[in-house]
């Protein structure tokens, strides 16, 4: 997604400097590794029973089903005699690890920290005397892992929508008729008045999960006809000139532009005042305004019985009727949960099941049969993918030591593998290798038609490079193998 947001590019974290706690609270960890909790306590903490299941506490059984817990560290701050950085004591804030530059370079060799979720569990459980924790807060807890999981899939996501358009027109019609909502009763809007701001709220929100932002808002029919939501969205390009500096400011200048007489006051600090106090809690709703998987969770908090001021915009707005959908969409939306440990060798916990057909990480289609898996003798991801006439080719990314995760660059070769000129494979790629192993008495021809050689394997490297594996047999019946670089023999895109 080309206008994807940082958790700490968002203007709150900008001007409430949560960047420059980020020093601090790395150095803290590197010094106080004896902080993690031990397995013991983590099985303590994930089967804390639980009274009542709320769409929250669905979701988390479902990370827990599908082993996602690794992609957390949980640490208890009150097991070290040295302060606890600012960072580590607002549980608000999601800190992944993964999205903060320095902390790939400084935890690296550090296993349990190294791309992880930071959840600081100390105002959450209490100690007994023998040392055995319990969890005073078993839902905050859970609302807390269930946050990181929308951070996580949101930051991993290298598709070009995350989610899918049935939940990302849900999440924009909360997020614009519960804003507009507040708005019209402090500046006593008329219907059309509100419907345009509404709009404006979607085509904003929508530009940060897709980069099909205006055709999806064109198809959000609660603002009105399809032409009417084009010819508002041209109107906006006018007072926007660049999508991607579309921030919470030109976000407020817009409403104000388009807003009656008596808005041109409009600004950020009135924006964000008005909605400050309606959500789970002054900073998660700050930044919820600007980020997607803050504003998600925000709905999820609402819905699972929390009295937020939230729940009732949801209700004045008709929205909690198609609120069933949206959690059970969401529950099982193949762009969530499974994209939730993509980057990060978490998901060797994974079935390969669990990845199947997942279009974020190669982007297929339903013709291609995919199931990813993780192997550490492999020292890299495998997968398998429907190739030369529907033979399956196991496929191996190569990747680096310290962070295992599957480059950019790779992904794209791999998306593009059904691209494969197999005659030019025949007659550039095999013909020279197999007359050096002994098989000069085979044409081409021969070869093709008695299948004499075979494609087993393909190996991807951390330069794009695609390394074929075949085996053939010889004039004596005997099985040979050798790999060769392919790399020419298929079209990469872009």
């Amino acid at each position: 997604m080309k206008n994807k947001v940082f958790l700490m590019d968002t203007s709150f974290a900008r001007e409430n400097g949560l960047q420059q706690g980020v020093n601090s609270a790395l150095r803290y960890l590197v010094d106080n590794r004896q902080v993690v909790l031990p397995q013991m306590d983590l099985d303590t903490l994930f089967h804390t029973k639980i009274l009542s299941m709320s769409p929250t506490n669905r979701i988390f059984e479902h990370l827990l089903a599908d082993n996602l817990m690794d992609e957390y560290c949980f640490v208890d701050t009150s097991l070290s005699s040295q302060s606890t950085p600012e960072l580590l004591t607002i549980t608000d804030i999601t800190v992944d690890l993964k999205q903060i530059t320095n902390a790939r370079v400084i935890l690296s060799s550090l296993k349990e920290f190294r791309n992880k979720m930071i959840v600081n569990i100390a105002p959450l459980i209490q100690r007994t005397r023998e040392g055995f924790i319990k969890v005073s807060d078993v839902n905050e807890l859970h609302n807390q892992i269930v946050r990181g999981a929308l951070v996580s899939s949101y930051y991993n996501c290298n598709d070009d929508m995350w989610l899918n358009p049935n939940l990302l027109k849900y999440i924009c019609q909360t997020y614009s008729m519960c804003i507009s909502s507040v708005l019209q009763r402090l500046y006593n809007l008329d219907v059309p008045s509100q419907m345009s701001i509404a709009a404006a709220l979607t085509w904003f929100m929508m530009n940060r999960m897709t980069d099909a932002a205006d055709d999806m808002t064109i198809q959000c029919d609660y603002l009105g006809s399809p032409l009417s939501i084009r010819n508002m969205i041209e109107m906006f390009k006018d007072t926007v000139d660049d999508v991607a500096q579309f921030d919470l400011v030109k976000l407020s200048n817009l409403i104000a532009s388009i807003g009656p007489d008596h808005m041109k006051g409009f600004n950020k600090d009135i924006f964000t005042r008005a909605m400050a106090r309606s959500g789970a809690s002054y900073i998660t709703m700050n930044m919820a305004l600007e980020y997607p998987p803050y504003w998600v969770h925000q709905i999820l908090y609402a819905l699972s019985g929390n009295k937020v001021y939230l729940s009732n915009l949801l209700q004045k707005t008709r929205l909690l009727k198609s609120a069933g959908a949206f959690l059970q969409d969401l529950d099982t939306c193949r762009q969530f949960v499974p994209t939730v440990g993509f980057i990060t060798k978490g998901t060797s916990n994974y079935e390969p099941d669990a990845f199947l057909m997942n279009s974020n990480v190669v982007n297929a289609d339903s013709s291609e049969n995919i199931v990813f898996s993780y192997n550490e003798s492999d020292n890299g991801f495998s997968g398998i993918i429907a190739l030369l006439n529907g033979q399956n080719i196991k496929c191996t990314f190569e990747c680096d030591n310290d962070v295992a995760y599957i480059s950019n660059k790779q992904k794209n070769i791999y998306k593009n593998l059904s691209y494969i000129n197999t005659d030019d494979l025949y007659k550039k790629s095999i013909l020279r290798s197999m007359v050096k192993l002994g098989a000069e008495s085979f044409t081409i021809e021969q070869a093709k038609e008695n299948e004499t050689f075979n494609l087993d394997s393909v190996r991807i490297g951390l330069d794009g490079t695609i390394i074929g594996k075949f085996t053939f047999r010889d004039t004596r019946g005997f099985i040979k193998e050798f790999e060769k670089d392919i790399t020419h023999n298929f079209i990469i895109g872009e």
